[in-house]
């Protein structure tokens, strides 16, 4: 078992796992909310060389990684066949997990630099609202049409009568 340590990342609740549905790990030593861990019958159903082929690689790794958690290194049942595929298994899911991350992370930045360009672009807007509201009365229109009853300003009549209707 692992030694108990005061750390908030090893009594912390995990998510739960894409693809697992409401299965959560509620510590790290793996012992699951909901399901008897780990799941020897489905480890033993993986073959870690299908995975090296890219065989149904992100729905099995996904699958597993529950298990990984639970397993005790000191279970009487994890023989060094089981646990030389375990760690194989091991490696794959951490690999995995790695690609997500780059992906996330990639996808992350992709969405940083858009929202500067964004950001960019309303401060171009606001300038140009800006330059306008302080130009003089002769660069813009000189018919200003205004409302009787509010006292707003309109650019054309037909505006104006809209804005009488609406009221």
């Amino acid at each position: 078992h692992l030694p108990t340590l005061s750390s908030p990342f090893l009594t912390s609740a995990f998510p739960p796992f894409p693809g697992i549905g409401s299965l959560s790990i509620s510590r790290l030593s793996g012992m699951p909310e909901s399901e008897t861990l780990p799941d020897w019958a489905l480890l033993a159903e993986i073959s870690p060389q299908l995975i090296d082929r890219g065989i149904a690689v992100t729905d099995t790794l996904q699958a597993i990684l529950p298990s990984i958690l639970a397993v005790d290194v000191d279970d009487e049942d994890l023989d060094y066949e089981k646990l030389k595929k375990l760690f194989r298994l091991s490696q794959h899911a951490v690999e995995y997990l790695l690609k997500t991350q780059n992906v996330l992370m990639e996808e992350r930045d992709a969405k940083d630099a858009e929202l500067e360009r964004k950001k960019d672009q309303v401060r171009k807007l606001i300038g140009d609202i800006m330059k306008r509201k302080q130009s003089s009365p002769t660069d813009g229109p000189t018919d200003v049409y205004n409302c009787s009853s509010c006292n707003k300003n309109f650019l054309t009549e037909d505006f104006l009568k809209d804005h009488q209707r609406r009221r």
